[in-house]
Parts: structure tokens; C-alpha cells; sequence
């Protein structure tokens, strides 16, 4: 009975000409829903099949007065016009597609077409007279008439004959096979249609025809790109780019096959030194690069340049506003934003940005409002689905955000789709929802290296060990595997147990990228986890100029000096790695993981309150501040950080805050203890260390009836805790209840745990 089920099922018999079937079905799902827009569409599809056009033409309008921004139905509803001899009709349905910002080959050529027709008054617009005439002539006279097979296939284009277009443009080819725009055409159509790899193979077999032709020379390249194969890519480019030097299109495509190759600093470079002049293509790739490496300085620099080139362009000041919100400068992007929508209320991509925007701001529930109203505007617009599944699943709408993903992965293969799809089950722990979406996505982008890597991700947390390094066989089998690629084989060798493999791996990519500092702190830094420390010493000594020198660096000459026993060289180069970037948290978690010692106690104390002097807003450093206040037993200064986290409004979500702030009033205040504590509880429940903090604060406050069931509580979660256990004892020899106490007390006291407890224990046993 499912409407969907239906029309899938109808849409399949109309494809495998099974006419009858198709029809019965279709008007199930009409008599139970008249205003499903599918089944109007599908209707319309199979009367132009049986060669009823007047019938199709009504079911497309009936379908049109129901939405009318459709564009399936725009297009389709143009195509009957034609058919029936009323191209006039036709044309306002297609500057609507558009004017939606919707653009491809049977848009392109239908508009260019018709206007010919139209503006010239020719008295011929029977486009299926003119097209059967066509078809009636003989196939060796279009061998001396080529151009009239290309205008066969142009008018099957116009008629929704795409198919038959396509083999007319083949045809036609093999005729003319220097016709770029043919080349083109056909291309354009196998990328909407069919699987990429259909289009890389299709230009390769042209390739020699292309050669003088920008569009198709960048297409190919870029397919190339998708298919993994970002090397060759990196020489057919070369080649090209030594033939057209001063091409902006290509200047931007290579600095984003450097950027997927090298990192998008080694790319910003090389983007610089081009000769080709300032384009929207050059400023917008070089302002997205410098927002990729954290120079937003340069990011605004491009990116005004580029609203220089035309104040009023509103696709311009839509890209200046989407800079602006990367580089979180809200204010300007709103009045930018609030610019564009003055000069074009109704324009699409800007209220997208805006929803952006609001996403940004967490204004959520607005964003979710602009998203459903977009939606209606454009029902199949990917990217707007998307980011509205995105707001549903912050608004815990999760049923609701994970049917619209998998409606539109029905529908149509969308990578983001898919992406935020997996982040969701991830998050959530679903794991074999994560996998059965990465096998469907796999069938689509067969042998995508970055799915293959979270596919093994995914097969290393369901613990199917065999099944991941069966993915990394295949993964390492695989051509044109970059550093990068490499670099993230070797971690996961490491997380296996493999740690020779690991190296191996790491060494590869280095080899790779010799030059880039990534690659050796990464080889050094593996092998100091592995204990391979002379070598190790050996690589941090061949460090040299800027990448010796480097807060990395001395992270590394860090992690050395602990692993071979010598502190106060570690805690020295921890302090040279944090002078050198101040925001370097894995230094400053090294530092704090060295002064658990005492004597790194009050260094670190100094150290820490010196940065947080100049910088008060750093809430990471001066909760992990505090955090070395509650190791140190320093509950006071423990209080004092984590009171003005929360005065900051940091952190209010985070339990442990609550928790170790419920410790650290323990014996000061121990009502304020228990009111941190509770909300501590309320944000983690069932987690035996919150109900052991809880219980400890009722027993502060000798509440030793409301101290016993957390302590039950506590001990269910986890039995083997030792304080758990002593607590709980000395709560039932409270409350007069000594012969449970007893046994409790034996049992710890035989443990071989945790000796200060079994003292304990063993004190308060000899006074029953």
C-alpha cells in the first residue's frame, strides 16, 4: 500500500515497456492519493511512451498546478509542449529551470533552440514533423549530411528522446569526431545518467579531439580526480597547463589537486605563482585554501577582491558572505547577506547562506524554519535536504532527519547525504546501520579510498578484526595511494598491533612527501609508541631549519625525553613547544600528564596561570587548570578555576565539571557539593564514579538513609570498586545495620586490591 513502493515499482514496468502493469499500478496510487506528484509525473511518462502526448500534456499540468516549481515536472511538461507543436509554451517553463539555477545540456540546448525558432517567426515549430522527417531518411545520406543527424539529435533532445539523442550524437561522431560540442554533449549526459567512470572512459576514447577544447581538457581531469587517481591527474594537468598557461579554470583545478596531494598550504603556494590574472575561479580557490590552513587575513583578502569585480553581483556577495561565515565573522556575513536579499529577495543560494548562518549562530529553530520553506521552493535540491536533516537531527527530530537521508539516498546517490547519514550513526553507536551505508555507498563510488577507510574504521569497532585487514589489503592494492593515504594505513596498523607494519606504512609516506614536516613527525612519533628510541633520536636530530624548530618539534623532543626517563628535559621542551604556540593543546596535555609528579606541581601551576593572565577566555586550558588542582588534592584552587567556567557559561553540559566540582566543596561545603553533584547525576545517570561522588556528599552531610541507595546503586555499576565497597560498609555500620557491614568488610579485607582500602577495612571490621 505504499505510495512510494508503487511508483517505483510502476516506473520499473514503464522502463521494461510493460505497459498494462505500470498502468494498473499507477492508478492504485492515484485512487488512494490524486495529488501525489510522482504518480502525475510517471502517468505523464507512460501516456508519451504509448504515443499519447495530449495525455501526457494533461497529467504534467495537473502535476504543475500542484507544485510549480517542480522540475522534473517543468522539464518534462516543456518536452510535451514540443511534441504537441506549441514550443511557445514551452519557453516560459524553461526560463523558470533557469532562473532555479539549474543547468544542463537539454536545458541549454532546448533554450538556445527554441529562441532561434521563436525570435525568428519560422513558420516550422512541428518539431515532431521535422524529426519524423528525419528519422524517414536513409542512414548513408546523413554520411554526406552530417549536420542533419545533429539536428535529429537535437530535436530528440528537445522531445525528451534523450536516449535516442545520445546515440544520434554517437552516430554523429564517427562522422565528425573533432565536434567538441558533440564531445560534450554526450559526456555532460553520461555524467547525469550513468556511473562517472562511463564519462572518464568516454573522453578517454576522445581524448585526442579534446585537446584544444578547456572545458573538456578540465572535465577530464577532474573525472580523473574522482576516480582516485590523483597522480596521473597531476600529469595530464602539467601537460595541459604548459599548453594554457593563463587559464583561470585550470589554475583553480590544480591548486585542488595540490591541496588533496599536498595539503591546502603547499596548494595556496603554487595558486600564487600562477600567471593566469585574478578570476572568481582563482579568488574564490585561494580564499577557500586560506581558510583551510587558518589565514583568514588572506581568505578576506581574495574574497574582497573578488566583490570588487561586481559590487552587485549576487552570486558573488552569496560566495563573500559563505568566506565570511568559514572565517566566523557573523556580523559581516548578515550584512552581506542582508545586502544580497535587498537586491534579490527571492534568491535561493543566499537564504541557504543565511540558513548556513543560523546554523552557525545556533539558532537552530530558525534555520529548520528557512530549511522547510527553501524545501517547498525546490523539493529536490540536495544540499538544502541535507542541511535541513542536519538541523532536525540537533533538534533531536532523529527519526524524522535519518527518513528524509535515506528518502533522498533512494531517490539519488548524494555523497553529503551520505556523509551526515554516517556521522549520525557513528555518533550514535549504530554500527551496523554505519556499515550496511557504507556497503550502499561503496556500490556507487566503487573503490573510494576514503569509504574503504571508515568502512575498516567501522569493522575494527564491531571487533570483525579479519574482515579490516581484508579491506586493507585491498585498500593497499589500490593505485595512487598519496602519503596522506599512507599516513592513515599506518595508524591503523598500529591500533591492530602491528607496529612494524605501522613503521612501514609511515616510512612510505614519507618517502612520498619527503619535504613536508607532517610526514616526519608523524614517522618520529611512532616510533618513540614503539620504543624505537635510537632510531627515533636519529630522526629528531636530521630535524632541520623551521620543521626542527617547530612547536611539533619540541613536542616530539618531549615525548622522547619521558620515554627515556629524563622529566626535566620533557617538561623543558613541553614549556619551548608551548611558547612557540601557546594553542597547542597536546602540549599542554603533556605538560599536565608530567605534573602528576609533584615536583612539576606548582611549575605547572605557574606556567598555566602566567598564559591564562594574558588569555581568560581560554576555557580548554584553565579547565585542564583545574583538573591538575583536583589531582594535587588542591580543592580550593580547584573550586576557584572551575567557578569561573561556569560564570563563563562553559561547560555547563559536561558532567565530570559537576562532578569534580562537587568533590572539590566535598569538605567545605558539602550542601553546595550535593547540589553539583545531583546535577551531575541528572547529565550522566547509571555511572558508578557520579554515584559515588553523590553518596559521598550525603554521607558529608550524615544523610545516611538517602546515602544508602546510591550507594546500592554505585556498587550495582560497578561491584569491584573498592571505595564503593568501604563506603557502603560504613554506611550500613551508620545506620546500626553491622552484620551486613561485616560481610562486606571480610570480603574487602581478603581482596587483593587497593591496599589503603583493605587497611581500612580491616580497622573498622575490629570495632564491630
Amino acid at each position: 500500500d505504499n505510495a512510494s513502493l508503487l511508483n517505483a515499482k510502476a516506473g520499473l514496468a514503464i522502463r521494461l515497456r510493460q505497459f498494462g502493469k505500470a498502468n494498473n499500478l499507477l492508478q492504485q496510487t492515484l485512487a488512494k492519493d490524486p495529488q501525489n506528484i510522482e504518480t502525475l509525473l510517471l502517468l505523464g511518462n507512460l501516456a508519451k511512451q504509448q504515443q499519447q502526448p495530449e495525455a501526457a500534456l494533461d497529467y504534467y499540468q495537473r502535476a504543475l498546478a500542484l507544485q510549480s516549481d517542480n522540475p522534473f515536472v517543468l522539464r518534462a511538461l516543456s518536452a510535451a509542449w514540443f511534441a504537441v507543436g506549441q514550443p511557445d509554451k514551452a519557453r516560459p517553463l524553461l526560463l523558470k529551470l533557469q532562473d532555479m539555477g539549474l543547468n544542463d545540456a537539454y536545458l541549454r540546448f532546448s533554450l538556445l533552440l527554441l529562441n532561434a525558432v521563436l525570435d525568428n517567426k519560422t513558420e516550422t515549430t512541428n518539431f515532431v514533423a521535422l524529426r519524423d522527417d528525419l528519422n524517414a531518411l536513409p542512414a548513408d545520406y546523413f554520411a554526406a549530411a552530417p549536420a542533419q543527424l545533429y539536428l535529429r539529435a537535437a530535436l530528440n533532445y528537445l522531445l525528451g528522446a534523450s536516449e535516442q539523442a545520445i546515440q544520434d550524437l554517437e552516430a554523429y561522431l564517427k562522422l565528425q569526431p573533432q565536434d567538441s560540442n558533440a564531445i560534450a554533449l554526450i559526456a555532460e549526459h553520461y555524467l547525469r545518467t550513468r556511473e562517472p567512470s562511463m564519462a572518464l572512459r568516454f573522453l578517454e576514447r576522445h581524448q585526442e579531439h579534446i585537446q584544444n577544447s578547456v572545458p573538456l581538457l578540465a572535465q577530464h581531469v577532474l573525472l580523473t580526480m574522482r576516480a582516485g587517481k590523483l597522480k596521473t591527474a597531476e600529469t595530464m594537468l602539467s601537460d595541459i597547463r604548459a599548453r594554457f598557461p593563463a587559464d583561470a579554470t585550470l589554475a583553480a583545478l590544480d591548486a585542488d589537486l595540490k591541496r588533496q596531494l599536498y595539503g591546502p598550504e603547499l596548494a595556496l603556494q603554487e595558486l600564487n605563482k600562477q600567471q593566469s590574472p585574478d578570476t572568481p575561479a582563482t579568488l574564490l580557490t585561494g580564499a577557500l585554501l586560506a581558510l583551510d590552513i587558518g589565514d583568514n587575513d588572506a581568505a578576506l583578502e581574495k574574497a574582497h577582491q573578488l566583490i570588487t569585480l561586481a559590487p552587485d553581483n549576487a552570486d558573488y556577495l552569496n560566495l563573500y558572505a559563505g568566506i565570511l561565515l568559514q572565517a566566523q565573522q557573523y556580523q559581516s556575513a548578515n550584512q552581506t547577506l542582508q545586502q544580497l536579499l535587498k537586491l534579490k529577495p527571492e534568491h535561493f543560494a543566499g537564504r541557504l547562506t543565511l540558513a548556513n548562518l543560523y546554523i552557525s549562530q545556533d539558532k537552530i529553530q530558525e534555520a529548520e524554519t528557512l530549511l522547510s520553506a527553501l524545501l517547498k521552493e525546490q523539493p529536490y535540491h540536495q544540499a538544502t535536504t541535507v542541511l535541513l536533516a542536519a538541523t532536525e537531527l540537533q533538534l533531536n527530530k532523529t527519526q524524522q532527519a535519518e527518513q528524509r537521508l535515506n528518502t533522498m539516498l533512494n531517490r539519488k546517490y548524494y555523497r553529503p547525504a551520505v556523509d551526515l547519514l554516517l556521522r549520525h550513526y557513528l555518533t550514535t553507536n549504530a554500527l551496523t546501520d554505519a556499515r550496511y551505508l557504507l556497503q550502499r555507498a561503496l556500490r556507487q563510488e566503487f573503490l573510494d579510498k576514503e569509504l574503504l577507510f571508515q568502512e575498516v574504521d567501522v569493522l575494527l569497532a564491531l571487533n570483525e578484526t579479519a574482515q579490516a585487514e581484508d579491506k586493507i589489503k585491498l585498500i593497499q592494492s589500490l593505485p595512487e595511494l598519496s602519503s596522506g593515504h599512507w599516513l592513515q594505513l599506518g595508524k591503523i596498523q598500529q591500533r591492530l598491533g602491528h607496529p612494524q607494519l605501522a613503521l612501514q606504512n609511515l616510512a612510505t609516506a614519507l618517502q612520498l612527501s619527503p619535504d613536508q614536516p607532517v610526514y616526519q613527525y608523524e614517522y618520529i612519533a611512532m616510533l618513540i609508541a614503539n620504543n624505537k628510541l635510537t632510531l627515533a633520536k636519529e630522526q629528531l636530530t636530521a630535524l632541520k631549519g623551521e620543521s626542527g624548530q617547530s612547536a611539533d618539534a619540541y613536542l616530539l623532543r618531549a615525548e622522547y625525553a619521558n620515554q627515556t626517563g629524563n622529566s626535566a628535559d620533557a617538561f623543558a621542551a613541553f614549556q619551548t613547544s608551548i611558547s612557540k604556540d601557546p594553542l597547542f593543546n597536546r602540549a599542554w596535555a603533556g605538560l599536565y600528564e608530567l605534573a602528576r609528579q609533584e615536583k612539576y606541581n606548582q611549575p605547572f601551576v605557574t606556567v598555566a596561570e602566567q598564559y591564562l593572565s594574558a588569555n581568560p577566555d581560554n576555557v580548554w586550558l584553565r579547565r585542564l587548570l583545574a583538573e591538575h588542582h583536583i589531582n594535587h588534592h588542591s580543592y580550593a584552587a580547584a573550586k576557584q578555576q572551575y567557578q569561573q567556567l561556569l560564570n563563563a557559561g562553559a561547560f555547563t553540559d559536561d558532567p565530570w565539571l559537576y562532578n569534580n566540582l562537587a568533590n572539590a566543596l566535598l569538605t567545605d561545603d558539602a550542601e553546595q557539593a550535593l547540589v553539583y553533584a545531583i546535577q551531575a547525576d541528572k547529565l550522566l545517570s547509571n555511572n558508578p564514579r557520579i554515584q559515588l561522588t553523590r553518596a559521598k556528599t550525603l554521607l558529608e552531610l550524615h544523610q545516611f538513609d538517602q546515602a544508602l541507595p546510591v550507594l546500592r546503586q554505585a556498587f550495582a555499576l560497578d561491584s569491584t570498586n573498592a571505595e564503593v565497597n568501604y563506603l557502603l560498609a560504613e554506611c550500613l555500620v551508620q545506620l546500626q545495620r553491622k552484620e551486613e557491614a561485616r560481610l562486606i568488610l571480610q570480603k574487602l579485607v581478603k581482596s587483593t586490591s587497593q591496599p589503603d582500602y583493605r587497611s581500612k577495612a580491616s580497622s573498622l571490621l575490629n570495632t564491630l
